[in-house]
C-alpha cells in the first residue's frame, strides 16, 4: 500500500514539476516580451512613429518624449459652422487631433507635405482663425 502511494505521489511531482517549469517558462517569456516593447516605447530610434507622431532627434531637444512640432493650438471664432471650419481644414490640409478643450482650443495637426512654421502662418492668415499658438519648443 505505501510503495503504490508512493508511486503516485512520485508521478504527481513529476508531472507537477514538468507544468511548472512550463508555467515559468511563459511567464520568463512574457517578461522579456514586457521589458523589450516598454524599452522600445521609451527610446524611439528616428524615423521612428511613436503615438501616430514621426520621431526626430533634432525635436527631442534632450527630453526622452518627442515634441509635437506639428501641432498647433488654434482658436476658432465661436459663430464658425462646422462646414466653414472642415473648409478652413482641408484648405490647410490639416486634421482636428483634439478639442475642444474648456478653452475652446483645439489641437491641429498639419500634413507633413508643408512645414508647420508656413502652415501656421497660412492659417493665421484666415479670418475664422482667432488665435494661433505653436508650440513653444519647434519655434
Amino acid at each position: 500500500m505505501y510503495e503504490s502511494l508512493n508511486k503516485l505521489l512520485l508521478r504527481c511531482s513529476k508531472w507537477m514539476a514538468a507544468h511548472a517549469t512550463l508555467c515559468l517558462l511563459t511567464l520568463m517569456i512574457l517578461l522579456g516580451l514586457t521589458v523589450g516593447l516598454w524599452n522600445a516605447r521609451l527610446h524611439p530610434s528616428k524615423g521612428d512613429v511613436l503615438f501616430g507622431v514621426a520621431t526626430e532627434a533634432s525635436a527631442t531637444r534632450g527630453s526622452s518624449a518627442p515634441v509635437l512640432c506639428g501641432h498647433v493650438s488654434v482658436t476658432f471664432d465661436p459663430q464658425l459652422s462646422v462646414q466653414q471650419m472642415s473648409r478652413v481644414l482641408r484648405s490647410e490640409d490639416a486634421w482636428i487631433v483634439y478639442g475642444p478643450d474648456a478653452l475652446g482650443e483645439y489641437q491641429l495637426r498639419f500634413s507633413s507635405a508643408v512645414p508647420a512654421a508656413e502652415a501656421s502662418r497660412s492659417l493665421q492668415a484666415y479670418p475664422e482663425v482667432k488665435q494661433l499658438k505653436a508650440n513653444p519648443q519647434c519655434q
